[in-house]
């Protein structure tokens, strides 16, 4: 999914689509997944 949204460049909602998850469930995973890396990275 962060594949998708970063160098894929689709929309939430494509991404939804795609895997037949809500959207914003698709919107918070992806978030909360930049939040991890971001605090991993320091």
């Amino acid at each position: 999914m962060l594949f998708q949204r970063i160098f894929e460049e689709k929309s939430f909602e494509e991404i939804s689509r795609e895997t037949g998850e809500a959207r914003n469930r698709v919107e918070n995973r992806y978030y909360y997944t930049v939040k991890k890396i971001r605090r991993w990275m320091g």
